[in-house]
């Protein structure tokens, strides 16, 4: 299982947390960190305490999204697994559950895990529950096809953090692929509050969802879900106390229009239709 998975961390100044998670992982398996313009010694931090792990950094802050593109295209392995740097599998034969549901399941590019947090102490979803075709996954723990993901081209450049599962997850669906929620794969989220600012979490995934909607949905589609995202997205931002959210994540969209317009391929509506009935994965 060892030469079959790798195991990707991006993390981005928040060296404690690393370590502790580090920690976690059960030893002999591939693990590949990726560090995100850290300044607070996370990189001498890793090779100091855990030299099994393998490291790659950047000068320049990419994001979540681009971090995690490129730790994928450095993998040498047949399967990734993709976690947080406050998320750990809660499973020490989590890789062979891994490898063991993309042989049952030969069309599934993504595994969606179910998470665990103080929220859902019993988890997403049972853990003896059978595995089901969903339309999405959770960033903070899910496996892919490393070939696959490369195929697809990775995450939209410009999406730095949320609404890039969802985005990759109906490119996936267009291409006759499957995203499988696998119950036995649990994943542990801590959701530390270290450099997790929920105001940016809301604007920038809200503002990824219309990029989305424009980027691959048919006009008549697109208009329709952009009404929907809308009306979520402020209810949503009000009830967490960030009204202002939204609001600059249109401003935002709206100046990224003519760059998505060039870049709007649109997918046939029967995929777009089909991939929005699909259950979405259970909430982590």
């Amino acid at each position: 299982m060892a030469d079959a998975l790798t195991v990707v961390i991006p993390t981005h100044n928040r060296r404690d947390i690393l370590r502790a998670t580090l920690r976690r992982l059960a030893p002999g398996l591939r693990v590949l960190v990726f560090c995100d313009a850290c300044s607070d010694g996370t990189e001498q931090m890793v090779r100091e305490e855990f030299a099994w792990a393998r490291l790659i950094s950047s000068s320049e802050k990419l994001g979540h999204s681009v971090a995690r593109s490129c730790a994928f295209a450095a993998c040498d392995t047949e399967f990734i697994l993709s976690i947080d740097d406050d998320s750990w599998p809660m499973d020490a034969d989590y890789a062979s559950r891994i490898v063991e549901a993309f042989g049952r399941w030969p069309r599934a590019a993504f595994l969606a895990s179910s998470v665990y947090d103080v929220r859902h102490p019993a988890g997403a979803a049972p853990a003896d529950e059978a595995p089901y075709r969903v339309r999405n996954f959770v960033g903070c723990g899910f496996a892919v096809r490393a070939k696959v993901f490369s195929e697809l081209g990775g995450f939209r450049s410009f999406f730095q953090y949320g609404g890039e599962e969802l985005e990759i997850a109906l490119r996936a669906h267009a291409r006759g692929l499957e995203i499988v929620f696998l119950p036995l794969l649990r994943i542990y989220h801590d959701k530390t509050p270290v450099n997790r600012d929920e105001y940016e979490m809301i604007r920038s995934g809200f503002g990824n969802n219309l990029s989305s909607c424009l980027l691959n949905e048919p006009a008549w589609i697109c208009g329709l879900h952009l009404a929907r995202l809308s009306f979520k997205g402020f209810a949503h931002a009000v009830k967490r106390g960030h009204w202002k959210a939204p609001l600059v994540a249109w401003k935002e969209f709206l100046a990224r229009t003519p760059r998505l317009l060039k870049e709007r391929k649109p997918l046939p509506s029967s995929a777009v239709l089909s991939w929005h009935r699909l259950k979405s994965c259970p909430p982590a």
